[in-house]
């Protein structure tokens, strides 16, 4: 408990002084919320996640050797989403991906540099959050110490290279191109046309941690989907004030290459 309370005191005060930093430059601003974006409608965002969960939940489980199953259900995905956006509406889905009718919209160089930025706004509130969730979960209930499903599906692959490759490569590439293009591209996109930016922020990132929630992981699964819920709000603020989803996948990557190398190097 001395740990986590200096931890979290250690990253407030990080989060504060940066966040107002932050806020001072500018970066917390959106000054184009009157801006929709993309019309994304409720049957896209159906049929994008049913591709993706009929794809990922269904057929992988049919292939045995999981190198062979991950790459199969990575193009097929991939695949099947660039013919379903070819065919529907080309131009909304390059919107989707970068809109060029932003009127603040960056080049792909500055998008990149936004997402990293976001990672060092992001990061200690993040952290933050975690520690808070983490402390308080505690006091009411015993913590079982079962780790994130990703977490233990690395560690477990850190012994074989092979399933280190695969690990690596799901973890680093695949889940932010796929979430960021479900939930911030489609999700949002969607919600954006619907509602004001910061409640179509509120409840894309809502669903995002849902999305993350696991029976197995019991009682860790609330500190898991408050740090979710956090880091999913930055995900959609740097969308929002992009429309570009290579800034969020760049925050995205970042984000988790940094939770890759801490595991790897600290075994935490």
């Amino acid at each position: 408990m001395t740990d986590s309370l200096a931890g979290m005191s250690f990253f407030l005060a990080l989060a504060f002084i940066i966040s107002w930093a932050s806020y001072a430059k500018g970066y917390y601003s959106l000054p184009y919320k009157n801006f929709k974006g993309p019309l994304i409608s409720l049957q896209d965002v159906l049929i994008y996640f049913f591709i993706f969960i009929g794809v990922y939940f269904l057929v992988l489980p049919l292939f045995p050797k999981l190198i062979l199953g991950h790459i199969l259900a990575f193009s097929l995905t991939a695949l099947i989403f660039f013919l379903y956006s070819y065919c529907s509406d080309r131009k909304t889905m390059l919107a989707v991906w970068k809109d060029r009718n932003f009127p603040g919209a960056l080049s792909l160089k500055a998008d990149g540099e936004m997402g990293i930025i976001f990672w060092v706004i992001a990061m200690p509130v993040v952290a933050s959050v975690t520690y808070l969730a983490e402390i308080l979960t505690s006091l009411f209930v015993a913590p079982t110490g079962k780790e994130q499903v990703a977490v233990r599906f690395l560690k477990e692959s850190l012994s074989n290279p092979s399933t280190s490759v695969v690990a690596f490569f799901s973890i680093l590439i695949v889940a932010p191109i796929f979430e960021e293009f479900l939930f911030r591209g489609i999700l949002f996109s969607y919600l954006r046309t619907k509602f004001t930016a910061f409640t179509a922020i509120f409840l894309s990132s809502f669903i995002f941690s849902l999305f993350h929630f696991s029976p197995s992981q019991s009682i860790e699964n609330i500190p898991l989907l408050l740090t979710l819920f956090a880091f999913g709000s930055y995900l959609g603020f740097v969308y929002e004030k992009t429309r570009s989803l290579f800034a969020s996948i760049l925050l995205h990557v970042t984000f988790n290459s940094i939770s890759v190398i801490r595991i790897i190097f600290t075994h935490v």
